[in-house]
């Protein structure tokens, strides 16, 4: 090998050997780490529309029959029962309205839910809400909103328990 071949390969694998030491000593240092992950969901809070809250399962059934769509969560031994979802604190009052016209008084209340699908949907049923009066229209987004609320975060809750 001829010697003016010598230096231009000796310059290559020092350069290369700089490169690959800074390389590696840039991911020794943790806090510059910064791990991205394609599925974070989405928290917010948003407003949950209770119908009521009853101390057993038996007496929670019998006070819901005339509601075609409501979902409940037990806690501490109580079961509290919500007819209506929304982030819009216009369509709480629409909805409200549309149950106390039904002889239901509503509470109404903040809770956090992380799931970008099902608030993606609220959005778009949201809207839909918004630009509503009719009682039957509001009754059918309603009930679109509590089957699409068990059907992409409960489900989700539940296959994450198993």
């Amino acid at each position: 090998m001829k010697l003016k071949n010598i230096f231009p390969v000796l310059l290559s694998m020092v350069i290369g050997v700089g490169f690959a030491y800074f390389m590696f000593n840039q991911y020794d240092q943790e806090e510059n780490l910064n791990l991205v992950s394609g599925n974070v969901e989405k928290t917010e809070s948003i407003y949950f529309l209770q119908q009521g809250v009853y101390s057993s399962r038996e007496s929670m059934e019998n006070n819901t029959k005339n509601l075609a769509y409501y979902l409940y969560q037990e806690k501490d031994g109580m079961f509290y029962v919500f007819v209506g979802l929304t982030k819009i604190e216009e369509n709480v009052d629409k909805i409200k309205g549309y149950y106390e016209r039904k002889g239901y008084n509503l509470y109404s209340k903040q809770m956090e839910v992380s799931s970008t699908a099902f608030l993606d949907t609220l959005d778009q049923y949201d809207e839909l809400l918004k630009q509503t009066t009719e009682d039957e229209a509001i009754n059918t987004i309603c009930n679109n909103i509590i089957t699409k609320y068990k059907e992409l975060v409960m489900n989700d809750q539940n296959e994450g328990d198993a």
